[in-house]
Order: structure tokens, then C-alpha cells, then sequence
């Protein structure tokens, strides 16, 4: 029994010092401010979205790009990098892209937490998971007496063209946030749940206390994968879905109680806000942005072609018809919606050292 506690604390004393060995390489990119989005981080450089890529991800170039499968003709991370379950390439980086301005409409801005309270002059926002940078350009130009920092492992963010207070770099946010202690005045994540194992949350929630400043605040948005009043196709497909997740370590019915977590974690002040958005056009209160928003979300599921067909046996033609039964028929038939949670919550103001 001894040799084992022994043996489990040299596990977790490994794996620590791994983490604080990639974040202190990681904080001396950042003690200065950079003037150009790649920095650093040398064992993620890999990662990138290919130079030689075209909006025709047909004639993607990825001989350059190491840790990338290929899946459909599209390239994907492997496994061993991220569990990430979207492509790596510019379509996708479109559709996010889609999804922000649409989701922004919905939710009505760019973020639920009061900015404007929170951002004084020389105050550091993060956005963890940034993509290809989209809300940290709106941020800083909307508060550009604020420094802007994006963090993701595929670098599809631009490197010239950008505000001069928004800086990216890539990183995997599973070896810990490059940043030092209480540096950050707000921490944004979003649309994060199908890129994480249910047992990396903790340590990332640990990670962004930690980075917080005393008295910071994070702000988490995502929408739950099971929507409301369903179909029994979309019921069947959920059914695949969480079939192929389960051997990935997600857990569909994680996201209901993830404010819990966040609670347990230490946060104060935690609030879970659920909104409801329509799939579909039978909510005509919303107008087309509904229709938008239901579009990538058909995009969306299409990119999760590998993951159903790891199940079952269906060609990429009976997934397509799938799809197109659900988001251009049955989620009008049953007035399906989704719920989006967005959790609000505070370091303590005592807590300097987490």
C-alpha cells in the first residue's frame, strides 16, 4: 500500500512539474509585451494551421504540419496532441467565425459580464480557446486602454493586421496557462466542452484562479449538446454521439452541473444564467439569425462526421440526409432549442496565491 501512495505522488509530482516547466517557458514570452502573434511555446508550433492551406480544404496542403490526421479530407489533431473533435483548417475557422457574430446577436454582445466595470486603464483581459480571434479584436478596439491576450493551440489567428493592444500565442492549455500569477483582470471561454476531458476541467479551473487577479473575474459560455424538445432522429443521433464521447471521456451530462464544479473549484460569486435559442425557423421572434444559427450548427455536426461513423456505418451521403432531416425539418416540427449556460464567477479578493 506504501509503495503505491509513493508511486502516485511521483505520478502527480511529474505531471506538476511538467505544467510549471512549460508555464515558466511559456511567462517569459509574455513578461514583455509582444509585438507579433507566434511566440514561444516551441512544442506547439507544430500546430498551425498550414500556410499552404486555400478556402478549398480539398487542396489542403499538410505535409508541414505534423500532429495532424486526416479525416475526410480534412485534417484533424491527433489524439495524442488534443481530443479537439473539430478540423484544423480555414472552413472551420469560417464557421467559428459565423458562430461569433451569431451568437453575438443571440446573446445580445459579446459578453454577459459588466466590461466597462471591470476593464480600467493597463487592465489584462484573456480569452482561452480564442480561435482565430475574432472576440479579441472587438474587445480591444473596444477598450483599447485594456492589453487583450488569445491563447489556442492552432494558430489561426492573424500575426499583422490586429489591434495594437491584442497579442495571441499558441499554447496547450492542458499543460497550463503561460501566464504568471493574479495577471489578469477578466478570463473569457467559450465553446470549449468537446476539446477538454471531463478530468482536465479542474485543472484548468485551477489554472485560471490561479492567473486571475484577487477580486477577477471568469465568465464560461457554452450551449449544452443535448438540445430541448428533440426529434427521435436527433434523438438517435445524440444517442451516437455520446456513445463515441464516452470513449473520449466526455460526458454529455457534464455541463448542467458545471457551475458546481466551478464552485468546488473555489470561485465566488457563481452565477449560472441559462438562454434558450430556437433551432430552426419556427421562432419567428429572432428572424433569420436563427436560421444562421441553425445552419452552422448543421455545419458544426457535419464536422463530427468521424465521430459518428467510429459507431456506425454510415457513408458520408446517409449522414448529410441525417443532418438534413434534423436541422431543415425535425427541429422545426418539434420547436427544438438549445440551452447556453454562462457562469459568472469571482476570485476571492483574499486570495493573492492560489
Amino acid at each position: 500500500m506504501g509503495n503505491t501512495e509513493s508511486r502516485n505522488d511521483n505520478i502527480k509530482e511529474s505531471r506538476n512539474d511538467k505544467i510549471k516547466k512549460s508555464r515558466n517557458d511559456n511567462v517569459k514570452t509574455f513578461r514583455k509585451k509582444p509585438s507579433f502573434s507566434r511566440i514561444g511555446s516551441s512544442h506547439v508550433k507544430t500546430n498551425s494551421i498550414s500556410p499552404d492551406f486555400t478556402e478549398s480544404t480539398s487542396s489542403c496542403n499538410i505535409k508541414t504540419v505534423s500532429n495532424i490526421k486526416i479525416l475526410g479530407g480534412r485534417p484533424y489533431l491527433d489524439d495524442e496532441v488534443s481530443i479537439y473533435l473539430f478540423p484544423a483548417d480555414w472552413e472551420e475557422a469560417d464557421r467559428v467565425q459565423t458562430c461569433h457574430f451569431a451568437l453575438k446577436h443571440l446573446l445580445g454582445g459579446n459578453c454577459t459580464a459588466p466590461l466597462s466595470d471591470i476593464i480600467k486603464p493597463e487592465s489584462k483581459v484573456l480569452d482561452v480557446g480564442c480561435g482565430s480571434g475574432h472576440w479579441c479584436f472587438e474587445i480591444a478596439q473596444e477598450f483599447p486602454e485594456a492589453d487583450v491576450y488569445g491563447i489556442d493551440i492552432i494558430s489561426s489567428f492573424p500575426s499583422e493586421i490586429k489591434p495594437s493592444n491584442c497579442y495571441f500565442q499558441e499554447c496547450n492549455i492542458t499543460d497550463g496557462l503561460p501566464f504568471e500569477d493574479n495577471d489578469f483582470d477578466y478570463v473569457f471561454m467559450r465553446h470549449m466542452f468537446l476539446a477538454l476531458r471531463d478530468c482536465q476541467w479542474v485543472p484548468l479551473l485551477n489554472e485560471i484562479m490561479r492567473v486571475l487577479k484577487p477580486g477577477g473575474v471568469f465568465e464560461f459560455v457554452e450551449f449544452d449538446l443535448i438540445p430541448q424538445s428533440i426529434g427521435p432522429v436527433y434523438s438517435d443521433l445524440i444517442n451516437q454521439c455520446n456513445e463515441s464521447l464516452k470513449n473520449k471521456q466526455i460526458d454529455l451530462q457534464f455541463l448542467p452541473k458545471f457551475d458546481q464544479t466551478v464552485i468546488d473549484v473555489g470561485f465566488q460569486n457563481v452565477n449560472c444564467i441559462r438562454k434558450n435559442i430556437p433551432l430552426g425557423r419556427w421562432d419567428k421572434n429572432i428572424g433569420k439569425i436563427g436560421e444562421i444559427w441553425t445552419s452552422n450548427m448543421f455545419q458544426m455536426s457535419k464536422s463530427l462526421n468521424s465521430l459518428i461513423t467510429s459507431i456506425v456505418n454510415n457513408s458520408d451521403e446517409d449522414h448529410d440526409r441525417i443532418l438534413s432531416k434534423i436541422y431543415f425539418e425535425e427541429v422545426d416540427l418539434y420547436h427544438s432549442y438549445q440551452v447556453h449556460y454562462i457562469i459568472l464567477a469571482t476570485k476571492s479578493t483574499n486570495d493573492v496565491n492560489n
